[in-house]
């Protein structure tokens, strides 16, 4: 039995994202959803708080890849020190948020999202001989697509926070 067909989430990619400086919250928001909608996944924003001088978001990107694979990616983002300012841009005043950030992103592939299977030792005999013999191909597909989304949508994060 392998390590992939053991665990019902298999860890794809962890990265983390540091910035000290000024950063575009809407200009993030908006270049992290294109580029999530453009690879099929659903948006959901779970945590948006603003508290004296601390932002923290949580987004959570969901894609059903079949029946029985689903791909999660949450991105955590931690401002700290963190202040509004004014920035002059082709002539604009536009306000954007000055401080030490980190984001933490990691995605996770899921396997039996709909629980086909359950927890009993045979039900899980069943499920890994399912993997190993039918789904095996399908799995390392998977984790490869994952792999370069992740990349791409975290090399996206990166350049909208060089921005400034």
């Amino acid at each position: 039995m392998s390590k992939k067909t053991k665990d019902l989430k298999i860890d794809v990619y962890k990265t983390v994202i540091k910035k000290d400086g000024i950063i575009d919250l809407k200009a993030l928001y908006e270049n992290v959803n294109e580029i999530a909608k453009s690879y099929g996944y659903e948006v959901l924003e779970k945590e948006q708080k603003k508290e004296k001088d601390e932002i923290s978001l949580v987004w959570k990107l969901e894609k059903k890849l079949d029946p029985y694979f689903k791909s999660n990616i949450e991105i955590e983002l931690k401002s700290v020190k963190c202040f509004e300012v004014s920035v002059e841009r082709k002539g604009k005043k536009e306000k954007k948020f000055k401080g030490e950030t980190i984001i933490q992103y990691t995605a996770v592939l899921n396997k039996n999202y709909k629980k086909d299977f359950g927890d009993t030792k045979f039900q899980n005999f069943l499920r890994r001989s399912y993997e190993e013999i039918s789904r095996m191909p399908d799995l390392e597909r998977y984790e490869k697509e994952l792999t370069v989304e992740s990349i791409n949508i975290a090399k996206r994060i990166k350049d909208t926070l060089e921005q400034f």
